[in-house]
């Protein structure tokens, strides 16, 4: 199958790009920063995409592209528009032209917004986005869903939960820790944010597979949750990089690090995706927090 990746030189891209190469796949890689893909492309660029897939003609397209950074300025809003709504606009009205197929919509779990620990979120639960990156990905899902509507596109949307692996961008909080505690050295202080809150981290190398069953298999389904179904507090996560960097350390907090929007706990719940994809989360959350830590230490 031909199939254009979109973000394809990001985190989650490069992941994907090799899972699909790997079960047989023929792969465009849509970026702008000139490597890790076949095509440089501004998803804002309208004209650019129209050309792009009206030569490729690609049988699927995954959608990653876009800001993925939850604490966002009020001067930065005009980017995030553009580039999660409109760039989505773009990219399937470019489809569209070209003819059409399969389109995977990747969203986010934030949608949901605020969660108690109890409780996981479901493919029918309302969403309550609570922040602008949130309110950002349910506009473009609905971008989707108005091409959908014109029959040329088969879409479906995916709305994964915390993913983490090796090289993710210390933005993210697990990365962030990792780096901060692999570089002191013992006996100093290490800055913190909210290491209460509680997350469903699931390795980025199980949530590419995903993608790749759902664009295999083109269920009729057209949402699916993704995630490990666990709730994991961001302290634990402190406390085993502490632990297996031997060092002695001490804990400030530091209220700038925290998203003041973000929900205490927000946990999967996948059942759907086990159920007609066959799919579920496989590596160990240790095995994942030991390679993000030794991507930032020499042992």
């Amino acid at each position: 199958m031909k199939i254009l990746v979109t973000g394809a030189s990001g985190f989650v891209g490069r992941y994907l790009c090799h899972e699909l190469v790997e079960h047989g796949h023929e792969v465009i890689g849509l970026g702008q920063e000139g490597h890790h893909q076949e095509v440089t492309c501004d998803i804002t660029d309208a004209p650019c995409l129209e050309k792009v897939l009206g030569s490729v003609k690609p049988d699927a397209v995954i959608h990653l592209a876009g800001i993925a950074v939850t604490q966002i300025r009020e001067q930065d809003l005009d980017s995030l528009y553009r580039i999660n709504v409109e760039g989505t606009f773009n990219l399937c009205r470019a489809f569209h032209k070209a003819g059409g197929g399969f389109l995977l919509y990747v969203s986010s779990g934030l949608v949901y917004g605020h969660g108690g620990k109890e409780g996981a979120f479901s493919e029918g639960d309302p969403i309550a986005p609570p922040h602008a990156y949130a309110a950002s990905k349910v506009a473009a899902e609905q971008v989707v869903s108005m091409y959908r509507s014109l029959g040329t596109l088969t879409a479906t949307i995916a709305r994964p939960f915390n993913h983490i692996g090796a090289h993710q961008s210390t933005q993210f909080v697990v990365p962030a820790l990792a780096e901060r505690i692999a570089k002191a050295d013992s006996g100093t202080e290490v800055r913190v944010g909210n290491l209460e809150t509680f997350r469903d981290f699931t390795d980025v190398r199980d949530i590419v597979q995903a993608y790749r069953l759902i664009v295999e298999q083109r269920p009729e389904e057209s949402l699916f949750v993704l995630g490990s179904g666990q709730a994991t507090r961001i302290g634990d996560i402190f406390d085993y990089f502490v632990k297996r960097s031997g060092k002695t350390l001490t804990i400030r907090s530091d209220a700038s690090l925290s998203g003041k929007a973000d929900p205490g706990c927000l946990r999967a719940d996948p059942r759907l995706a086990k159920k007609i994809l066959g799919w579920e989360a496989k590596y160990p959350l240790s095995e994942s927090l030991e390679e993000i830590y030794r991507s930032f230490s020499d042992g």
